[in-house]
């Protein structure tokens, strides 16, 4: 089974399972997984907590690589030990020498043969995944998440996001947005508004705490606006007072009057007044890869057409140029037909006005609506 597969079996059938419980993600902790995606582990209310999780995914990813059926609900792993070990003779895979070793130590034939067979980066990896599949290792399963597949911790505490991450380059950055905007998207549970196009004046977030693992760094109070840049360097420069002045690269698309982000399942455009607009990404039918496809063609085509609107140049009765600003061109390009089939239930949509009355906001404490 190739390792994608793996990957998204497991994924599915932990999923699934925190599906069934019904919680309040005012508060919280999650997974943020390596495509931004969100996994709910507050141990207070689910079975499993992020530590829990990890090692639920390794017990199923290494069976997995053993050829045996992943079950829905997975053994520990001492109980695994003989199915393993009955793979392994069916397949001729054990000398005797190492038939002789397991009955000493399971676990050292188990990360040899994982070694042998390439299922994982190095040999260190390879044991510190079969350690932690036991419950019994040097390091910290939430380490190891983050360190070889990239998952970010998520927690909501008091008045802030608390973020870790073993690294924090641009990527790194990008997944926690699409981390944060999947949590603020499950709150909006009004059917009405959940699938707004917004443009919220003075948009800033809520304040996210972000503690770089790896090298122990850590930065506090750091509005999601700014996070949103992209830039690792965008966070020391908030903190020390360069503001955001400094912030114009590390989009998908950078203009000097306007910026374009590709979310999780929305696209936004950022202005110079700091309004923006966005949209859901209405994905019909297609799934993994296709997604991200379909969702890099919904950001191209609404770009497209907001320039063929910003650049047709109409002229008043006296023969000189209106030319509609860069927010116009975007919010006129959101009913542009191209753009239709891009965007989520139009029915339900609503753009800012442009009036001071805005669609409701998220509170940046708990992500309940404001008005």
């Amino acid at each position: 089974m190739k390792q994608i597969k793996i990957k998204e079996l497991i994924k599915r059938i932990v999923t699934e399972t925190l599906n069934n419980i019904e919680e309040s993600h005012q508060t919280g902790e999650w997974w943020i997984d390596d495509s931004g995606g969100t996994m709910y582990c507050d141990n207070t209310v689910s079975d499993q907590g992020h530590e829990g999780m990890v090692i639920t995914y390794l017990v199923m990813e290494i069976l997995s690589h053993f050829g045996i059926d992943v079950a829905d609900d997975p053994k520990e792993f001492v109980d695994c030990e003989e199915d393993i070990k009955n793979e392994l003779i069916d397949d001729d895979s054990l000398t005797p020498e190492e038939l002789a070793d397991w009955d000493k130590n399971p676990a050292t034939v188990i990360v040899k043969k994982l070694i042998e067979m390439g299922a994982y980066k190095d040999p260190v990896q390879a044991k510190n995944a079969v350690m932690i599949a036991y419950g019994n290792s040097s390091i910290d399963a939430r380490d190891y998440a983050m360190m070889y597949w990239k998952w970010k911790i998520m927690k909501t505490v008091r008045n802030a996001i608390e973020i870790q991450t073993w690294h924090l380059t641009s990527n790194d950055i990008e997944l926690i947005v699409r981390g944060i905007w999947d949590i603020m998207d499950e709150d909006n549970d009004d059917p009405d508004d959940s699938d707004t196009i917004v443009g919220d004046d003075n948009y800033q977030g809520p304040r996210v705490n972000v503690t770089v693992q790896s090298i122990g760094k850590r930065y506090t109070d750091i509005p999601l606006a700014v996070l949103e840049k992209k830039m690792p360097s965008a966070l020391g420069n908030y903190k020390s007072g360069l503001g955001s002045d400094f912030l114009n690269e590390g989009f998908h698309y950078a203009h000097k009057e306007y910026r374009m982000y590709e979310g999780h399942n929305k696209i936004v455009a950022l202005f110079d007044d700091n309004s923006r607009l966005m949209f859901e990404v209405h994905y019909h039918d297609r799934h993994k890869q296709d997604k991200a496809l379909w969702r890099r063609r919904a950001f191209t085509t609404w770009k497209s057409a907001a320039n063929e609107i910003h650049s047709d140049v109409q002229l008043t009765e006296a023969g000189n140029p209106i030319q509609k600003t860069w927010k116009q061109a975007f919010k006129e390009a959101l009913n542009h037909p191209k753009l239709k089939d891009y965007i989520r239930l139009p029915h339900h949509q609503r753009i800012f006005d442009g009036k001071g009355k805005s669609a409701p906001c998220m509170d940046p404490v708990n992500f309940s609506k404001t008005a």
